[in-house]
């Protein structure tokens, strides 16, 4: 199975120049995980916006982010930081590892939000649906 998503390589956008990227990248709405907001998404990882002290770049981390399946966990190394304003960051974080149903949960996420879709009010009708 191919380790991109079809989705991100049709519809991602790639930046050029000094924020030239692996994959492209899917801006998000009302997604979170356990470290804040999900900004934006690609298939090789996401950048969150946190209120929480960020871990190292350098650093490894499990997450839980809200997806239309159901929380899924995944592990990611931290790729970098950036201070936004008093007690808030970014952070870059690159995904380590993924199973092809996780990779599959995260390209559904991003498909719906990429459709400017709203996820939260959302989910859980959609996972009765589904069960």
């Amino acid at each position: 199975m191919s380790h991109t998503p079809d989705f991100f390589a049709r519809y991602a956008t790639v930046s050029t120049g000094s924020q030239r990227r692996r994959h492209g990248r899917v801006r998000t709405q009302q997604v979170d995980c356990t470290l804040g907001q999900v900004l934006d998404i690609s298939a090789s990882g996401m950048r969150v916006y946190t209120l929480l002290r960020p871990p190292k770049p350098g650093s490894r981390v499990a997450l839980t982010i809200d997806s239309l399946d159901g929380p899924v966990d995944v592990g990611c190394g931290v790729a970098w930081t950036r201070r936004v304003g008093m007690f808030k960051h970014e952070v870059g974080l690159e995904f380590i590892d993924l199973p092809d149903f996780v990779r599959a949960a995260l390209t559904r996420l991003a498909r719906a939000t990429s459709q400017n879709e709203v996820i939260r009010p959302s989910l859980e009708e959609f996972r009765n649906v589904q069960t």
